[in-house]
């Protein structure tokens, strides 16, 4: 990644900008491919994202996870997000298949753009945040 650098041969000395957004992939696994916009205009999207040398990282939770996670949001977001995540189903049953449902097509799609841009896919199984985040630095920048 730091290959074009003026720190190339030293990258302790360059700062390093790293943004953890939710993006294309999460557009396409949220909402259908309307009219107009087709798997060229995705596929050109990554390949420009590439050619600028932008990574992306996916973070997935374990599906034996998935359940304790999603539930537990509404004990501490706010009532505009418990409203969001009972549209998903009225009953903890079909709130937790929305979800399983969603990472696997979030998976699919990361599967069928790989060859396209990098994409590094971490299961987030704990609260060792900072470990997770050693593992994007050890993977994108330490030689």
């Amino acid at each position: 990644m730091l290959d074009r650098s003026k720190f190339n041969q030293n990258p302790g000395m360059a700062d390093c900008l790293v943004v953890l957004e939710r993006f294309i992939l999460t557009f396409l696994s949220s909402w259908p491919i309307k009219d107009g916009y087709q798997t060229k205009d995705i596929e050109a999207h990554f390949k420009a994202l590439s050619d600028l040398g932008i990574k992306q990282v996916a973070l997935v939770i374990p599906e034996e996870f998935i359940k304790d996670r999603i539930l537990s949001t509404s004990n501490y977001r706010n009532d505009i997000w418990k409203d969001h995540l009972f549209s998903k189903g009225d009953k903890q049953q079909s709130i937790v298949k929305y979800y399983l449902d969603w990472q696997s097509n979030f998976l699919n799609y990361i599967d069928k753009y790989k060859h396209l841009i990098d994409i590094f896919v971490i299961e987030i199984t704990d609260c060792n945040y900072k470990r997770y985040g050693d593992l994007i630095f050890q993977k994108y920048f330490d030689s």
